[in-house]
């Protein structure tokens, strides 16, 4: 009894751990054949999207050189072309 319980324990965790990414993978690759259809039907034009950076206070990380502030109206003028 004292080891199987936390066998049980490890595995319900292992597979809650591994089902989320699964879940994950699967949406994202989704997305991604989503995408890729519109795209190819002509709904959606590739050279429009735009990528936008949130900058992360972390510590001990002090890469900020690739984010640049822009203003609302520069990404809704994007966005409506």
């Amino acid at each position: 009894m004292k080891r199987v319980f936390p066998i049980v324990m490890l595995s319900i965790h292992l597979f809650n751990s591994g089902d989320y990414l699964l879940l994950l993978q699967y949406q994202v690759d989704r997305t991604d054949k989503q995408m890729n259809e519109l795209i190819s039907q002509n709904l959606y034009n590739p050279n429009t999207f735009i990528a936008v950076k949130v900058a992360q206070h972390l510590t001990g990380v002090n890469e900020t050189g690739a984010i640049t502030n822009t203003s609302t109206a520069n990404l809704v003028a994007r966005v409506k072309t």
